[in-house]
């Protein structure tokens, strides 16, 4: 069965937003102050529900479903 983005919980919207902007786990535990186990932890069942295999994967089809607007994916560009 998809997943549709109101599926997955507050912090799992959240990381795919980091993704885009290219953070890395530890930076993402900073953005949003938490561990980095949590994030590894928010990540693996992200990536599981999502049934894709990477965080680009995972950034694509936050996209694809609007969970990130193209302003967001286009601030990961600019320096």
């Amino acid at each position: 069965m998809p997943v549709t983005p109101n599926k997955l919980a507050k912090r799992e919207q959240d990381v795919p937003h980091l993704l885009v902007q290219g953070l890395g786990n530890k930076a993402m535990a900073l953005s949003l102050a938490l561990s980095e186990k949590i994030i590894e932890f928010h990540l693996k069942n992200l990536l599981a529900k999502l049934q894709v295999n990477s965080r680009v994967e995972a950034a694509l089809w936050a996209k694809a479903h609007s969970l990130i607007s193209d302003s967001s994916a286009d601030s990961a560009d600019k320096p």
